[in-house]
């Protein structure tokens, strides 16, 4: 072996199945996790009425993802180096799933209505809120109004 900065053919032959291997486990990998999520997502999540559009949406937005990776993958890992661009990449994969966790409920065992009184209610809960906010932010006003 070699200890200049290149790697012996002996070592390069004994690693010939490694970028194989990582094309395997990625693959699968890719299918477990993230790949099939916007077809589970759209078909747990929508009514009959919006499945059609939204999984449109969320298709083409998992493509155009894909595509941005590829397509500036090359620039990125020739300004910040290979296993930098790995790592951002692992680390916005990170925080995608952290934001499904926190934002996407539960609906083993729940109804297409349940599903859908979830998210009623949490809009209803949105808008009383803001109407309250609406409201205090008016009677500010004729009150700030009131003093001139």
């Amino acid at each position: 072996m070699k200890i200049s900065g290149s790697i012996s053919f002996s070592a390069q032959t004994d690693l010939a199945w490694l970028p194989l291997a990582s094309i395997v486990t990625f693959a699968v990998a890719y299918s477990m996790g993230m790949g099939p999520l916007p077809w589970v997502m759209t078909a747990e999540l929508f009514s009959k009425e919006a499945k059609a559009t939204s999984s449109s949406l969320a298709a083409s937005f998992n493509w155009l993802c894909s595509f941005l990776v590829v397509k500036f993958s090359p620039t990125l890992e020739a300004l910040i180096g290979a296993s930098g661009s790995y790592l951002m990449f692992a680390a916005l994969a990170f925080l995608g799933t952290g934001l499904i966790a926190a934002t996407v409920p539960e609906t083993r065992g729940k109804t297409e209505e349940e599903i859908a009184q979830h998210f009623k209610g949490r809009r209803s809960r949105d808008t009383e809120a803001g109407a309250k906010i609406m409201e205090e932010e008016e009677s500010q006003v004729s009150e700030d109004t009131a003093l001139f």
